[in-house]
């Protein structure tokens, strides 16, 4: 060691350097903050996939629950000098607050068949031996899940699709897990006849840490627009509907003289 210099001063200028080194390094600084970036960039990229896949879920839920509320009521042409005779009192659409899995709703749906292929709300044909009293009956519930995606944080379940089998038994078919909400709502509930609108919310979960609800309202289009018991003869104007199609109704002024 040089004459004069001391070993706190050699020690003291060595850190002294380090500590400068640390303060300044911009490769150290730039590496940790491209690492902090591709981390949150991964994470905004998982999430953006698990939104996806949730949104994708629910547009299918939507679509097979959509086309059952606008079969609800539907009757075959065929059928209407039946339903005059005979009064239906089966009501076609029933909300049940409150009966599915975390006070989830259910909801019920009845329809005759058309002459065409009639698919239920899994996929499978129905037929007339899956009916009773010739209606066929679509149910949107959910249930308690087994399913990874269902833990006792979250709460989720499994929504669950319910119809008839070849002996008018109800079966059920799981349509998606990471349910947590299921609500259905009637709008403008006043309105006694003609087509009804109803508000359906979904809540979807990935089971961690991803909760999206979703929203869609449908119209009924295939509901009488009159009551059996407004059928009156000795010349009275009645409204007889006339059903074309799952998708249309015409309803003619029927004179009797």
């Amino acid at each position: 060691m040089p004459h004069g210099i001391s070993n706190t001063t050699v020690k003291g200028a060595k850190h002294e350097s380090s500590r400068v080194l640390n303060r300044i390094d911009p490769v150290r600084t730039i590496n940790k903050s491209a690492n902090k970036t591709s981390a949150d960039l991964v994470a905004k990229q998982i999430t953006y996939v698990k939104l996806h896949i949730l949104g994708s879920e629910a547009e299918r839920a939507f679509q097979l629950i959509g086309r059952a509320i606008r079969m609800a009521g539907y009757e075959h042409a065929e059928s209407i000098d039946k339903m005059i005779t005979k009064t239906n009192t089966n009501n076609p659409i029933e909300i049940r607050k409150g009966s599915g899995y975390e006070k989830s709703d259910a909801l019920v749906i009845k329809h005759g068949l058309s002459s065409g292929v009639d698919f239920d709300c899994a996929g499978n044909v129905l037929s007339k031996e899956r009916t009773t009293n010739h209606l066929a009956m679509q149910g949107f519930l959910v249930n308690k899940s087994n399913h990874l995606l269902a833990s006792v944080k979250n709460h989720s379940g499994s929504l669950v699709c319910q119809s008839l089998d070849r002996q008018s038994r109800i079966q059920n078919t799981v349509l998606m897990n990471g349910v947590q909400i299921f609500n259905v709502e009637e709008l403008n509930q006043s309105t006694k006849q003609g087509q009804r609108a109803f508000r359906v919310k979904l809540g979807l979960t990935d089971g961690a840490s991803v909760l999206r609800v979703y929203e869609h309202t449908f119209t009924t289009r295939n509901l009488p627009c009159f009551f059996m018991g407004n059928f009156f003869a000795f010349g009275l104007l009645i409204e007889h509907c006339v059903f074309r199609a799952l998708d249309d109704i015409a309803c003619d002024g029927i004179t009797n003289n």
